[in-house]
C-alpha cells in the first residue's frame, strides 16, 4: 500500500503511520538524571552530567541545592537521583 504526502513523498509500509518497536528498555537512572538536568536548567542551574557521574562531592552538593529548592519536582527529582545512585554508584552513568 503506498500513498502520497503533501510534498509528493509516497510511503509505504503494511501499516501507515505505524512507529517501530523500540526493544531496549531505559534505565530509571538515565531517565532521572535527564529529568533531573532539565529541571535543573529551569531554575537557571547547570549541570554538568560528566562530573554528576564522577565526582561524589560534586553531586552531593548539586543534589543538596535541589534539594533545598522551593520547587517540589525539582526536590522530587533530586531525592530519587539521590536513592538511585546511593544503590548503585554507577546509576547515575
Amino acid at each position: 500500500m503506498a500513498m502520497s504526502t503533501a510534498f509528493g513523498v509516497r510511503a509505504t509500509g503494511p501499516v501507515l503511520g505505524s512507529w517501530p518497536q523500540l526493544n531496549f528498555d531505559i534505565p530509571d537512572s538515565l531517565l532521572a538524571e535527564v529529568d533531573f538536568k532539565w529541571l535543573m536548567a529551569g531554575h537557571g542551574w547547570h549541570v554538568d552530567v560528566a562530573r554528576l557521574r564522577s565526582d561524589p562531592a560534586y553531586a552531593a552538593q548539586i543534589l543538596g541545592k535541589a534539594m533545598a529548592s522551593e520547587f517540589e519536582a525539582l526536590r522530587d527529582c533530586a531525592a530519587t537521583l539521590s536513592k538511585l545512585i546511593d544503590q548503585d554508584p554507577a546509576a547515575a552513568g
